[in-house]
C-alpha cells in the first residue's frame, strides 16, 4: 500500500510539467498574438503617419504655386498663364513639383488653380489641389449721400429733386419756383427751408461732415494717366474710340455724336488749365465692360462740363463700376451739367457746381450746388461702398487674392 502512494506521488511532477508546458505554449501563442496586432497597428501608424507629411508637403506646394502665380501675374501686367510640373527653386527635385493654371473671368478677375505633387506629378506618392480668385486690388470710397457740400451750401430751384440724404455744412435752401423734393433725409450745419419738400427727417444745425478723401486715389490716376503718354492740346475727339490711360495737356473736347470707352484714367491739365468738355446728344462715355465693379477717374484741373444730351455710363457689373470726374477749379462753376445724363461721380475738390434742365447725377460732392428746372440726382445704392482702382492693365495695378474664394481638395 505504501508503494503504490510513493509511485503515485513520483508520477505526479510529470502530469504538472505537461500542464505548465500546455500553459507557456497557450500564453505564448497570446503573446504573439497581441504582439501581431500591436505591430499591425504600428505600422498603420507610421504609414498614416507618413501619409499625413506627404499630403502636408503636397499642400506646401500647392500654396507655393498659388502665391507664385500672383507674383507672376504682377509682374506681368495680368498676363501670366501659368506653368507645368515646376520644381521649387534652390531645393531637392524630390521634394516635389507644382503645376498652375490661370482662367480668366474678365480683365480684373482671374481664378488660379495649382496643384502641389510628392515627388512628380506623373507618378505621385501624395496629390493637393487648391484654388483661388485674384483680383485687381481696389480702394474702396463711400459716399453716403447723393448730394454733399461744403459751406457754400445747396440751393434748390423750380422741380429739382434728391432722390437720396442730403447733407450740407451750409444751409439748404428752396430757391426760385415749387415742387423742390428730397425724398430722403436732409441735415445742414446751417438752415433747412421749405421748400424743399423732406420725405426723411430735418436735421438743422447738424455737425459739419467730411468730404470724402480721394487724395491718394486722385494722385494714382495721375500717375496712371501720365505712364499711358501724353498729348498736347487742345485736342477734339469726334469719331468713336478707346481713350485711357492718357495725360492731355490743355483743353480736351469729347464731341460728334461718338461712343468713347474708358480703358484707363485720364488726366487734363496745362497752364490755362486744362478743360474738359464732353458735348451734344449721342456723344457717350462709357466705362468699359472690364473694370467689372471698380471705376476709375478723370482728373481734370479746370471746369468739368457735360452738355447738350451726352452721357456717362458706368458697367453692368452688380455691383456697378462707376466713373469718378473730378475737377480741381475754385469756379463756382467747376462743374456743369446741363441737359445731360452723367450716370457718375462728379467731385469739385474747392468749386461749385451747376445742374440745369433735366440733368440727372448720380451723386455729386462740391463746395456749394445750384440745382434747376427740373435737375435731379439719383443715388444708387452701391455708391456708399465704391470700388476704384486704375485700370486692369495699368503698369503698377496690384493682383491680389479674393477674400472668401480660397478652395481645398484633395
Amino acid at each position: 500500500m505504501r508503494r503504490l502512494g510513493i509511485n503515485k506521488m513520483k508520477k505526479l511532477p510529470r502530469k504538472l510539467k505537461g500542464e505548465s508546458l500546455l500553459i507557456g505554449i497557450i500564453l505564448l501563442t497570446v503573446l504573439l498574438i497581441l504582439a501581431a496586432a500591436l505591430f499591425s497597428r504600428v505600422a498603420g501608424f507610421l504609414r498614416f503617419g507618413s501619409n499625413t507629411i506627404l499630403r502636408e508637403q503636397a499642400l506646401y506646394l500647392a500654396e507655393a504655386g498659388l502665391e507664385k502665380a500672383i507674383w507672376q501675374l504682377n509682374e506681368t501686367a495680368g498676363n501670366y498663364t501659368g506653368e507645368t510640373n515646376t520644381f521649387l527653386p534652390g531645393q531637392p527635385d524630390n521634394l516635389g513639383q507644382f503645376t498652375v493654371s490661370v482662367t480668366t473671368i474678365n480683365p480684373a478677375l482671374k481664378t488660379i488653380t495649382s496643384t502641389g505633387c510628392v515627388p512628380k506629378c506623373a507618378s505621385p506618392l501624395a496629390k493637393v489641389t487648391v484654388k483661388s480668385d485674384a483680383k485687381i486690388g481696389s480702394t474702396t470710397i463711400a459716399f453716403s449721400y447723393a448730394a454733399q457740400t461744403g459751406d457754400g451750401g445747396i440751393l434748390m430751384n423750380q422741380s429739382s429733386k434728391i432722390d437720396g440724404t442730403a447733407y450740407s455744412n451750409g444751409n439748404i435752401s428752396g430757391g426760385l419756383g415749387s415742387g423742390q423734393v428730397i425724398e430722403g433725409d436732409a441735415w445742414a450745419v446751417g438752415t433747412i427751408s421749405n421748400p424743399p419738400d423732406v420725405g426723411g427727417q430735418r436735421h438743422p444745425n447738424a455737425s459739419a461732415a467730411p468730404m470724402p478723401d480721394i487724395t491718394q486715389q486722385v494722385s494714382d490716376w495721375k500717375t496712371a494717366a501720365t505712364a499711358g503718354g501724353t498729348t498736347t492740346c487742345p485736342c477734339y475727339l469726334s469719331t468713336s474710340q478707346n481713350i485711357g490711360p492718357r495725360k492731355y495737356v490743355g483743353n480736351l473736347t469729347l464731341t460728334g455724336n461718338a461712343t468713347f470707352t474708358v480703358k484707363g484714367p485720364i488726366w487734363v491739365t496745362g497752364g490755362i488749365p486744362g478743360n474738359l468738355l464732353i458735348n451734344l446728344g449721342s456723344t457717350k462715355v462709357n466705362l468699359d465692360e472690364s473694370f467689372g465693379s471698380n471705376g476709375t477717374g478723370f482728373v481734370v484741373d479746370g471746369t468739368i462740363s457735360i452738355l447738350n444730351g451726352a452721357t456717362i455710363n458706368p458697367t453692368s457689373a452688380d455691383p456697378k463700376g462707376y466713373i469718378m470726374l473730378v475737377s480741381n477749379s475754385s469756379n463756382n462753376s467747376a462743374v456743369n451739367i446741363n441737359n445731360s445724363g452723367a450716370f457718375a461721380i462728379l467731385y469739385a475738390l474747392i468749386g461749385g457746381a451747376q445742374m440745369s434742365q433735366n440733368t440727372t447725377v448720380n451723386t455729386l460732392i462740391s463746395k456749394s450746388l445750384t440745382m434747376s428746372q427740373g435737375s435731379k440726382l439719383d443715388y444708387q445704392e452701391g455708391l456708399a461702398s465704391a470700388q476704384f482702382t486704375t485700370c486692369p492693365t495699368c503698369p503698377g495695378a496690384s493682383w491680389q487674392p479674393k477674400k472668401g474664394t480660397y478652395y481645398y481638395s484633395k
